[in-house]
């Protein structure tokens, strides 16, 4: 009974942290990276939206959230060495 319990509670938190890290990358990262490419691409990437990006051969959105995870990272990182705390 102890290991079905624990099974339960590791599948909720499972969930649980599929969705925030969902949230984060598909929502944050996006439009972090949206104006990033549209920028790069003066205009033309990514093309008019598409909310069911994930599920189609189209990739656009998931570039985008790429592109919007790298610059919160270099952003991150250059913070770090102006500030002179070091990792």
């Amino acid at each position: 009974m102890e290991d079905l319990a624990d099974s339960f509670f590791k599948g909720i938190a499972r969930a649980i942290g599929w969705l925030f890290v969902d949230l984060i990358f598909n929502f944050v990262f996006y439009y972090i990276g949206w104006p990033i490419c549209k920028l790069v691409s003066f205009g033309k990437y990514p093309k008019p939206v598409n909310y069911d990006y994930l599920h189609t051969e189209n990739r656009q959105g998931l570039l985008c959230s790429f592109v919007g995870f790298f610059a919160c990272l270099l952003l991150f990182i250059g913070w770090v060495n102006l500030s002179g705390t070091g990792i």
